[in-house]
């Protein structure tokens, strides 16, 4: 799961991208903000630009290898969550 750049996340993206072996097998369930209101955000994340240039390019990949999920709400996450294989 992935709601914004801060936090250690980052680090873990870029390892799993390094290892052929654990990015096959990695999904990602990555938070949007489109049309949410200041105040039902409950993190410390930016709505107008969540993640860093080095998540993006890694979400694009897994977006790519059709590996990347979003979600907005809790219920979002949940029902991502029980859609993998």
């Amino acid at each position: 799961m992935s709601e914004h750049d801060s936090g250690g996340f980052l680090v873990e993206q870029g390892y799993f991208t390094a290892l052929e072996q654990y990015f096959e097998k990695t999904y990602v369930f990555k938070r949007t903000y489109d049309g949410l209101e200041p105040d039902e955000i409950e993190t410390e994340a930016d709505p107008e630009s969540p993640y860093s240039g080095m998540q993006t390019s890694i979400f694009e990949m897994l977006a790519d290898a059709d590996r990347l999920r979003t979600w907005q709400t809790e219920d979002d996450l949940l029902e991502c969550a029980s859609e993998l294989p």
